[in-house]
């Protein structure tokens, strides 16, 4: 399923919160922002028929008040679909119930239900649909807002993308504030993060990067949680992008999971040529991955300021690995620390194993890591983490490099890295409801199997 680009949504977010700025004394008068199903009904006379509005309002509680609401496609069949949400008078709390609306002919797929909390008012609780996408604003707690957008697709409700910008206390004593937007989007493993001045807007750091997500090898998650990446669009040189002929030239997919002792990485690489490094591993064509221990961007701080990550530590380690020739040569690890090694990671660095391919075109590497060469026996939770493919091209003199990455890499410079994420095994990296199954499991439990 290709998915479309995160639309210029933010604007229409930003004139939200002037309007919530705008009335903050006016809450008392804001029942008037209410309507009932009736007023809902004239306000969409001519989109949908009598037959959908019933069948509708028996999806919906018996007493309630609505709060927000818009209609648009976003399950892709050029049909009007709707996204709603409902304060039901016996629901006490900060909460309202948000419906996602399927059209299907006369009736409605009810493609999911959420409760969503607010921070002051109802109407914090938005939706616009654009470009296959329905997005819901949420307002969490002061000065802290979601975006979050959903998908139908071949039966399934799927989460796409969720934007979050709020505060993050700052200083000794915890007064100081700076601003921090994450951006994620599950369809694509694209990720970002930056950091800004609360009171003027000026951005201080931002990080472009993707997110991998690390399942159990036991796992087999549902086909729309996506689990690997398969960008070859070249979105991140480190460098020679001059150099760079397209995806036929280099580009690289990966996929990463784990069990109760070791990481696998499994990284394909498109080469149009093999290049061997002697003496240095980095010489030639080869895969470098980039730890990052503490996998935060900024550091404990003592100042009003931000304090971040720049420079390498002692949390930070990289690994080079040269496929080797397929012949005689075999592949060959070059790992760099920042520390001396404990017990553990010196038991860890033997464990390291490599297993090389030739594929058409490229070649694949299956590397197994040890989580005791991090200095733990088990999967942490989360680790800074980029994959950065080295092409080497020519010789005698005219040597071309080009490096392609996972994040815009700067050599040694944790603030640049992305993320892994280890999936605990109840979760997943993104939600996805396929109603297809459930409805098949539904029908397994009626008749007692």
């Amino acid at each position: 399923m290709s998915t479309p680009k995160r639309p210029s949504f933010l604007e229409s977010f930003l004139l939200s919160l002037l309007f919530l700025v705008l009335i903050p004394s006016q809450v008392q008068a804001l029942s008037e922002y209410s309507i009932s199903f009736e007023e809902f009904k004239k306000r969409l006379e001519g989109v949908f028929t009598e037959e959908q509005f019933k069948d509708l309002r028996a999806h919906l509680p018996e007493e309630f008040e609505i709060w927000g609401y818009d209609v648009g496609d976003f399950s892709g069949d050029k049909e009007s679909d709707l996204a709603i949400s409902v304060k039901r008078k016996d629901l006490k709390g900060n909460k309202v119930q948000v419906f996602f609306f399927i059209s299907n002919g006369p009736e409605f797929i009810e493609a999911s239900t959420l409760q969503v909390g607010y921070f002051e008012i109802p109407i914090e609780v938005g939706f616009t649909i654009e470009h296959g996408i329905c997005f819901m604003t949420s307002k969490e707690r002061d000065h802290h807002w979601f975006i979050t957008g959903y998908t139908f697709h071949n039966g399934s409700f799927i989460l796409v993308d969720r934007f979050e910008v709020g505060r993050q206390s700052i200083g000794a004593d915890n007064k100081a504030e700076i601003g921090r937007e994450v951006y994620d989007n599950y369809q694509t493993l694209a990720s970002k993060e930056s950091f800004f001045n609360v009171a003027n807007g000026k951005l201080f750091l931002s990080a472009h990067y993707y997110t991998f997500p690390a399942y159990r090898t036991t796992r087999k998650p549902l086909p729309d949680f996506v689990t690997s990446l398969q960008d070859t669009s070249g979105k991140y040189f480190v460098s020679g992008k001059e150099n760079w002929g397209g995806p036929r030239d280099l580009s690289f997919s990966a996929k990463l999971a784990c069990d109760d002792s070791a990481l696998y990485c499994l990284v394909n690489v498109i080469d149009d040529s093999l290049v061997l490094g002697n003496p240095d591993v980095t010489d030639g064509d080869c895969v470098d991955l980039w730890f990052d221990l503490k996998a935060t961007r900024i550091n404990p701080f003592s100042a009003a300021a931000p304090n971040f990550r720049l420079q390498p530590d002692s949390n930070v380690m990289s690994m080079s690995i040269s496929p080797g020739d397929f012949k005689g040569k075999r592949p060959r690890v070059d790992l760099t620390l920042r520390r001396d090694l404990t017990d553990l990671q010196q038991h860890g660095i033997k464990t390291i194993g490599v297993v090389s391919t030739k594929r058409a075109g490229g070649y694949a590497l299956r590397i197994r890591i040890p989580f005791s060469l991090f200095g733990d026996t088990k999967p942490p939770s989360v680790l800074g983490f980029t994959i950065d493919v080295n092409d080497v091209d020519g010789s005698n003199g005219d040597v071309k490099k080009t490096r392609l990455a996972t994040s815009q890499l700067r050599d040694w410079d944790p603030s640049t890295f992305g993320l892994l994420r280890f999936i605990p095994e109840r979760e997943s990296y993104g939600e996805v409801r396929n109603l297809f199954i459930e409805g098949l499991l539904k029908r397994i439990r009626d008749v007692g199997i």
